[in-house]
């Protein structure tokens, strides 16, 4: 079983630095429905900064999964991932302050990107043109994506299986506590027997 070392756990820091910036932002912008259209500078380096850093994690995580994979985009990491963790697009991701739920991960596979991805793609290629994706939504919709995939590779690393049970011990992991972001209950490892 491989252990998670200092190393690894930057990855976890870097996930808390971002959300602390959704915290900070949540002073200005109320996180609900009606501001999703909203967008800033700032929404755009959350989108920036998160999704870049998904992009790092999707990447460990398929190494993870099969260590001789040589995975350089999202839709190549779909297909490692969804093979061996196909529940990736049923995790739900709740806010539970603002009564918001997630599904950022639904529907992804190789030839469909989830719509906050392709988002982030347009304005990191055409910030001018695209400046206006960089919403509220699309904020809420990477770093909650990015939550996740934190959990399963941590998972992944301590756990050696991303099969059910897992995923539940590492929402109970001491080092894997969120502020703003929880998994639905139904990951909870008390209603697997």
């Amino acid at each position: 079983m491989k252990m998670v070392t200092q190393n690894h756990k930057n990855y976890w820091r870097y996930f808390l630095t971002i959300e602390d910036d959704l915290i900070k932002l949540s002073r200005f912008i109320e996180f609900d429905s009606e501001n999703y259209s909203t967008y800033s500078i700032e929404l755009v380096r959350i989108l920036l900064v998160s999704c870049s850093e998904i992009d790092v994690l999707l990447k460990l995580l398929c190494k993870e999964l099969k260590p001789d994979c040589d995975c350089k985009n999202i839709g190549e990491y779909a297909d490692v991932i969804l093979e061996k963790i196909p529940l990736i697009q049923e995790l739900e991701i709740y806010i539970p302050e603002y009564s918001i739920k997630l599904l950022p991960w639904e529907g992804w596979k190789k030839g469909n990107k989830p719509e906050w991805w392709n988002d982030y793609t347009n304005i990191k290629h055409q910030r001018q043109a695209n400046y206006k994706k960089a919403s509220l939504k699309n904020a809420l919709y990477a770093v909650a994506a990015l939550y996740a995939v934190e959990i399963l590779y941590y998972t992944q690393l301590e756990q050696h299986s991303v099969e059910g049970h897992a995923i539940n011990l590492a929402r109970y992991h001491h080092d894997l506590i969120a502020k703003l972001f929880e998994l639905d209950s139904k990951y909870d490892p008390t209603e697997f027997g």
